[in-house]
């Protein structure tokens, strides 16, 4: 790992690996923290470290072990320019301490393992440069790398008779005609031991065959004789095991063939699978005295609500619950890091437009106004505004950063270009605003707050609300949910006290837009669904409804017992 690092400083996997180095004394969280932000700001390792080691918040302690690697790590990058590979590695050896720690902080049993495979290391390193006219570091990275390719995996001589005591893993085909002290069959569960049967692609037909075809499940005989095949490798002890959790959302059931040998007794064969709406409801008939008297407590309700959460009610009542009653924190996506960098950079744009125009109607009525008037932002004004807006947060990788970026500055061209000979006449910038719906048959009162991207000036006064969408216009094509804009058009209209006669989702991948209005009609649905939605939030409905689509993206997969993915 650490001659790889030399190679290339950017190859974060090995660096983590050398951090790992109980010679460098780096703690579990201090390398926690160092992967984190590396993967946030999508650095590698290494540009972590390098900031880190300039940072003047970085603790001394710190400090002192990052600015020790460092120097070490420019160190032997010259001696590697300069000198052979076995150099190299035992300036490794002796400047970062590893020498040191083998002798003289582990157990004298670890410390023969470990002296055995440092020289048998050295061993392919001597006969390296024996064989190689170029005994760079870099070649024999290379060496390594085909060796490992062909199929070698690294493996090094081992005495077994001396020790340690060794675990051989093989499939049950493998162990044919073999026979050990002590034998351990795993995954003795259904659905693994024995297996679904895979059918050939191609069927060759039955009359083709010149062998005796056994009655029965042919698949399942074969798996049976495979377990006594399995069995039968034992001298001295015999061990069988299986769990009910291998990962997933579902229970392991034991393997028949346990049932068969009586381990394990067999499940009534009556017994029904349960969906996961079902196994939610029994799950909380059978909850213990002590939950069950936690929520019996009165249900405590959002002092507000919003569109995202009705969203997420409506996508799953379970996730709703992950996210606004547990408050569960989720991780960032590239997708909202990219699309509040887009925003940021319109609301500037449009922000220094509006100053341009309120300081333009200044000049006339002060009848100050040259003959020019102000002019428009230009399209450069804008990519600048994108550049000082751009989060450089939660992106997998740096040419995956990268791409986004680039696809946001052809973006904004585009939006410039399609609006650039007639920019509309615009009001307000992200105008945040709180709407209250009574309930008219218990007279409540519920707040609904949301922000409005833009709202426009049409030519006859009415207004135009504008939502930005940094997704593809083709998805919006298999239907757009009009409730978001519809609920911003009422909300808009009863305090702005203005008409909104025009709603528009502006598709920024090629400037596109798709517009409609509300009508009276669509308001009064809009209310009782929101109604009901908020009446289910008050009852504590959350039972989950799972679905392979939404599951697959959603925040709590990892978490959620119900997920189908």
């Amino acid at each position: 790992a650490y001659l790889r690092l030399l190679d290339n400083y950017h190859e974060s996997a090995s660096l983590y690996r050398v951090l790992n180095l109980p010679c460098l004394n780096f703690s579990p969280g201090e390398i926690v923290e160092m992967t984190h932000l590396s993967r946030v700001k999508s650095w590698s390792l290494y540009e972590t470290l390098k900031k880190a080691a300039g940072d003047a918040k970085t603790r001394s302690e710190l400090l002192e072990k990052i600015e020790f690697l460092l120097d070490r790590v420019d160190k032997h990058s010259i001696i590697a320019k300069e000198k052979n590979v076995g150099v190299v590695v035992y300036a490794f050896l002796e400047d970062l301490g590893y020498l040191k720690h083998v002798i003289r902080a582990i157990s004298e049993k670890s410390q023969a393992d470990a002296l055995n495979y440092l020289n048998q290391f050295y061993k392919k390193i001597e006969h390296f440069e024996r064989q190689s006219p170029d005994k760079s570091l870099r070649t024999f990275i290379k060496r390594m790398d085909l060796i490992i390719e062909a199929g070698d995996e690294g493996g090094l001589e081992t005495d077994i008779e001396a020790g340690p005591e060794t675990v051989k893993v093989l499939t049950v085909h493998g162990a044919k005609g073999l026979e050990f002290s002590y034998i351990f069959v795993v995954n003795l569960v259904d659905r693994r031991f024995p297996t679904i049967e895979r059918k050939e692609q191609i069927e060759l037909p039955k009359p083709l065959i010149k062998e005796i075809i056994p009655e029965g499940d042919i698949h399942l005989e074969e798996e049976r004789r495979l377990f006594y095949v399995a069995c039968t490798r034992a001298k001295k002890g015999l061990f069988l095991t299986s769990a009910e959790d291998y990962g997933g959302a579902r229970k392991k059931k034991p393997s028949r063939f346990l049932s068969e040998i009586g381990f394990v007794k067999e499940e009534p064969s009556a017994e029904k699978k349960k969906g996961a709406r079902e196994a939610f409801e029994e799950r909380m008939k059978e909850k213990p005295p002590a939950r069950e008297k936690a929520e019996k407590q009165p249900f405590v309700i959002p002092s507000e609500f919003s569109f995202s959460q009705f969203k997420a009610l409506e996508t799953c009542p379970w996730q709703y619950r992950f996210a606004h009653v547990l408050k569960i924190p989720v991780k960032g996506r590239a997708s909202f890091s990219f699309g509040k960098s887009v925003h940021a950079a319109l609301q500037k744009f449009f922000q220094l437009i509006l100053e341009q125009a309120n300081k333009t109607q200044t000049e006339l009525f002060n009848g100050s106004q040259k003959s020019n008037p102000a002019a428009t932002p230009s399209l450069d004004e804008l990519l600048k505004f994108y550049e000082q807006s751009w989060i450089d947060e939660w992106y997998e990788s740096k040419e995956r950063q990268n791409e986004y970026k680039e696809n946001g500055k052809k973006m904004l061209k585009e939006f410039y270009e399609a609006d650039k000979e007639n920019w509309p006449r615009v009001r307000y910038i992200e105008r945040g605003f709180k709407w209250k719906i009574s309930d008219p048959d218990s007279g409540e009162i519920y707040p609904i707050t949301g922000k409005i991207d833009r709202i426009d000036v049409l030519p006859d006064g009415s207004f135009e609300i504008i939502d930005y969408k940094t997704g593809k216009p083709a998805d919006a094509k298999k239907g757009i949910d009009k409730n978001q804009l519809l609920l911003y058009q009422k909300a808009a209209q009863e305090i702005l006290k203005k008409p909104v006669s025009k709603l528009t989702y502006y598709y920024l991948e090629n400037a596109s837009k798709i517009s409609f209005t509300g009508n009276e009609k669509d308001f009064q649905k809009l209310e009782e669904e929101i109604l009901e939605q908020i009446g289910q939030i008050k009852k504590g409905g959350f039972a989950p409804a799972p679905d392979p689509f939404k599951c697959r993206y959603c925040d709590f997969k990892e978490i959620c017992e119900f997920r189908e993915l």
